[in-house]
């Protein structure tokens, strides 16, 4: 064997002992590639759309994945009366964001405020683990787009008892200033604690009462103008937030063990506190016997529970009675706790 031979094999020999290392395992391409999203779902506001989905937790193998180098949201733009539901969908741009404020099984969003009016937009979504590691398509998410209506404005709150009553003027305007062409409806929104939320159904009056409230709370509210487009609302931009807080109509519990006696000052009126939290006083009524109503002759503050009528008609039956009144603004007074009488 001549030398030049000899370095060939022995080269040959080099690089086939140097490759006979520890390999790691061969990854399946199932294995890598992130199963399809399969929650893309769309949320209007007054200015655009927000596309929200759930972060792959699994491959397309089943098995758990633990990155998502970045997600690439496709969009299909087309005028309204030119939109084919049966006709394929072919993308006219594209977005990728890298994946890294997420990690399996969060939630993800993306705004999109460049919508125009009269047009008709589709979205997908891919997820992409690294080059040519490619998810399948998403669901579609699939919508018309219209100006949405102008902001309710003449937002009014008035406090009743147990309940607030909420009105506003209606919306004649979108908010490109054309003039609304179909039926408004309006979502109430409240907050006690935290962020708002919608109370109920839309609806289409210009009124409504929010009923079974808190007398010690102060609720707030916003209301909004929808606009229906193929059974999707148009959504305005939120009137002014108000806020009140119901009236205390609950009358508080009469006084106990009405009892009275004559002393040298005039008649002294006895009783004893019903318990109630919230009351701040009592006040006392006086009749004589030709007489049908009584008339208030004075007031005493909480923790008094007795009376001296200083200014007794003489020779005559007079009546008496008393009432507790609460700290709610006006006052709310209890019912008559009984009726006493005394001759002077």
């Amino acid at each position: 064997m001549n030398r030049h031979l000899q370095v060939i094999v022995f080269l040959s020999l080099f690089l086939l002992l140097s490759g006979c290392g520890r390999k790691t395992p061969v990854i399946p391409p199932q294995a890598a590639v992130p199963a399809a999203v399969q929650d893309l779902t769309q949320q209007f506001d007054a200015t655009g759309v927000t596309l929200s989905w759930t972060y792959p937790t699994f491959s397309e193998s089943g098995e758990k994945i633990d990155y998502v180098k970045t997600f690439q949201l496709y969009r299909n733009e087309v005028e309204a009366e030119d939109y084919c539901p049966s006709c394929p969908v072919v993308y006219n741009s594209s977005t990728g964001f890298v994946a890294s404020t997420g990690k399996p099984g969060s939630a993800l969003s993306y705004r999109d405020t460049s919508l125009k009016p009269h047009h008709h937009y589709t979205y997908k979504i891919v997820c992409r683990s690294g080059w040519n590691i490619v998810s399948a398509d998403s669901n579609l998410v699939s919508f018309r787009w219209e100006s949405p209506p102008a902001a309710p404005v003449g937002f009014t709150i008035k406090a009743e008892g147990g309940s607030l009553s909420l009105g506003w003027q209606s919306v004649t305007s979108l908010v490109d200033g054309r003039t609304v062409s179909s039926p408004i409806r309006y979502q109430l929104f409240r907050r006690e604690r935290g962020d708002f939320a919608p109370i109920g159904d839309p609806v289409a009056g210009l009124s409504y009462t929010d009923k079974g409230l808190s007398s010690e709370r102060k609720y707030f509210y916003k209301v909004k103008a929808l606009r229906s487009v193929d059974d999707i609302d148009m959504v305005s931009p939120p009137s002014e937030v108000i806020s009140g807080t119901p009236l205390d109509k609950t009358a508080p519990q009469p006084p106990s063990k009405l009892s009275v006696v004559l002393t040298g000052e005039g008649a002294k009126l006895l009783w004893e506190d019903a318990g109630e939290y919230g009351v701040i006083g009592y006040r006392v009524y006086r009749r004589l016997s030709a007489e049908e109503k009584y008339i208030l002759i004075g007031e005493t503050g909480r923790r008094s529970f007795s009376y001296v009528d200083k200014n007794m008609p003489d020779g005559k039956t007079i009546y008496y009675t008393l009432t507790a009144i609460d700290n709610a603004s006006p006052p709310n007074e209890s019912k008559y706790a009984g009726e006493v009488e005394v001759r002077r």
